[in-house]
């Protein structure tokens, strides 16, 4: 608690401590689409599966329903941050 104390009456707030952090670190990743998608085909794969083992709903509902929404999502997210990543890179 006295740690956000300090950072508020400093007239700073969380946003600025994360972006200055941010721009302290390295991250040179060098990820291509296709690596890029299998990350995403494994996260899309992974939540499937883990929908599966629970048992939470019928196999037909989430092969019919919850797995095109899944991969739909993705496709705009993965599109959406690619671009993003073309604009800070300029």
């Amino acid at each position: 608690m006295e740690f956000t104390e300090n950072l508020f009456t400093r007239g700073r707030g969380m946003t600025s401590i994360f972006i200055a952090r941010s721009k302290k670190t390295d991250m040179n990743l060098e990820l291509s689409v296709p690596v890029g998608l299998g990350i995403v085909a494994a996260i899309v794969a992974t939540g499937t599966a883990g929908l599966f083992a629970m048992d939470v709903m019928a196999t037909d509902t989430v092969l019919m329903m919850v797995l095109p929404s899944m991969i739909a999502f993705a496709v705009v997210v993965f599109a959406v941050g690619v671009k993003a990543g073309e604009t800070r890179a300029r």
